[in-house]
């Protein structure tokens, strides 16, 4: 029986899906955009650290800074920083969102193709249903076979039992009748 049995095709679930295309696609915009986002927020630093410089240059001059008290100069310099601490703060805000939709996205999509598997993998549940119910069929044959030779077993064995009860009756007679003839023939010489 052994030797019957078919062997399954293996599931393939050690083997990784690669990535479509519009994955693909996706995680290589989502990487554009990062680089682009953060090209802009050091384009937009370096020309807000230039006109602060050009400000401080044509409107107060170099000289006026010496002059100022102390607790003036951290306010210029906050009024510098400040709007670049609010542009980063962006800037880091939106690149997050925008790298958890993609990989959202792609979550969605490998969820999808769990969910419904593909093609290929319906193709296999089918050919392993199909031999699933061929050895089905086999093995219910096989115990039809079974059962029907030991009915015959059966059968042989109720026969036999009854040819073995009147065989022991007749041997039982013929021993009581021996018994009896042996019994006379006894008395007889005695």
């Amino acid at each position: 029986m052994p030797a019957n049995v078919t062997e399954l095709p293996r599931s393939g679930r050690h083997v990784q899906i690669a990535p479509s295309e519009d994955q693909a696609v996706a995680a290589a915009r989502a990487e554009q955009f990062s680089r682009w986002l953060f090209g802009a927020g050091a384009g937009a630093t370096v020309a807000w650290l230039g006109l602060s410089v050009w400000y401080v240059q044509a409107y107060l001059g170099w000289a006026f800074l010496g002059a100022l008290l102390p607790h003036e100069v951290p306010a210029l310099v906050a009024g510098v920083m400040v709007p670049l601490a609010f542009l980063w703060l962006i800037l880091v805000f939106v690149r997050p969102r925008r790298e958890l939709r993609h990989h959202t996205e792609t979550l969605r999509r490998q969820l999808a193709l769990l969910t419904y598997p593909a093609e290929a993998a319906e193709s296999r549940i089918r050919i392993v249903a199909d031999l699933l119910h061929e050895q089905t069929d086999m093995l219910n044959r096989a115990s039809d076979r079974a059962a029907v030779q030991l009915h015959e077993v059966a059968d042989a064995m109720a026969q036999n039992t009854g040819l073995l009860t009147v065989a022991t009756d007749n041997a039982t007679q013929e021993v009581t009748e021996l018994r009896s003839v042996l019994s006379e023939q006894a008395t007889a010489l005695s």
